[in-house]
């Protein structure tokens, strides 16, 4: 019985350490400039000072502040303007429909960014075939791709 307390305990650490090991790569301060490159500040700040006034006009004891709206505009941001849902890829050539093929294997670069799936997608059209890694995130029984 013993034993196999360890090796869960081990199991554990394992798992612990390479989780600690994925949010050290959130700490890359060029990594950090480049995704705040990309956020609309002002239009966000503008719509969350809005928001707030709404708010606080529907409700004068509204307990948000500008920080929750900001973070609630981010978040429609994020999920509206900036995310999209991909099914099947348009051909970078010649932007026709492309369809799924086959699986592939993910490269050294893809397995970095934690891609652990590669579709293969070719046009229909013009027959170029197009890598697209998938991540797929696990966290509570829950996986997204």
């Amino acid at each position: 019985m013993r034993f196999v307390c360890q090796e869960s305990s081990m199991g554990l650490f394992v798992t612990l350490q390479s989780n600690f090991q994925h949010v050290l790569q959130y700490e890359n301060l060029e990594l950090q400039l480049k995704a705040r490159s990309t956020i609309p500040h002002q239009e966000l700040s503008a719509a969350a000072q809005h928001k707030l006034k709404e708010l606080e006009e529907a409700d004068p004891e509204c307990k948000l502040g500008i920080e929750e709206c900001l973070v609630l505009e981010l978040l429609r941001w994020f999920k509206q303007d900036f995310f999209s849902w991909v099914d099947c890829l348009p051909c970078s050539r010649c932007g026709g429909p492309t369809k799924h093929d086959q699986g592939l294997s993910p490269t050294a670069e893809e397995l970095r960014w934690e891609a652990q799936r590669v579709e293969n997608h070719y046009c229909q059209s013009c027959r170029l075939p197009t890598r697209f890694p998938r991540l797929v995130v696990v966290g509570g029984g829950t996986s997204w791709t």
